[in-house]
């Protein structure tokens, strides 16, 4: 049974237009105050109008590289992660789309580096046991799984992926209070379920 992935949607065209958008009243100012002036000295109106120019194309291309970073999470973050080494957030954001690419070395780097940064980060534990538990090291993704949920304890994404893990340990009674609580919580959720269902299975041997 697969376990289930956090993950943090980050709109990073939004954070960005909040950034800019209390530029654009002091940009409107300038523009005013130049036409201005341009009325007034018709002399030096030209190399108003080339400089504008040139900053016209400077902000063409600065804003094609911004889109280019705004082309997926991946690079988006890459990049941000390359100039803010520290940012627990950006490094647990990476790894989950190294996760989901298949890359389980680096998303393993990144989500260890981001609980170091931050242990109080519980989707980068969930998502650390996760990737542990794909690359077949079920007792660190069991540890990893139970801080994630030292956080969030009625979390039932988390409570059926320590309990996958538990039972690939053979840890049959925990891992069935961890499936009984996730029941609870929610008792229609599937993949709880079907994880009760292998709880079942491996009880009766088959």
């Amino acid at each position: 049974m697969d376990a289930e992935v956090n993950a943090k949607n980050v709109n990073a065209k939004n954070v960005d237009l909040v950034f800019h958008l209390p530029h654009i009243g002091l940009l409107m100012a300038l523009a005013w105050s130049l036409d201005d002036v341009c009325h007034r000295a018709p002399r030096i109106a030209r190399a108003v109008y080339v400089v504008a120019a040139g900053w016209a194309v400077a902000l063409a291309i600065a804003a094609f590289a911004q889109t280019v970073l705004w082309s997926d999470d991946y690079t988006l973050f890459s990049y941000t992660v390359a100039r803010a080494p520290n940012s627990s957030q950006a490094r647990y954001i990476l790894g989950t789309e190294y996760l989901r690419r298949g890359d389980l070395e680096n998303a393993e780097k990144q989500f260890r580096a981001s609980v170091e940064l931050t242990p109080q980060l519980p989707e980068a534990f969930n998502n650390l046991g996760v990737t542990e538990l794909q690359r077949g090291d079920a007792a660190h993704a069991a540890e990893h799984f139970s801080a994630a949920l030292s956080h969030e304890p009625a979390n039932v994404e988390w409570l059926v992926n320590y309990g996958t893990a538990l039972l690939s340990l053979g840890r049959r009674d925990e891992g069935r209070a961890a499936v009984e609580r996730a029941l609870r919580i929610a008792p229609d959720h599937r993949r709880a379920r079907k994880l009760q269902e292998a709880y079942k299975e491996a009880s009766t041997g088959r």
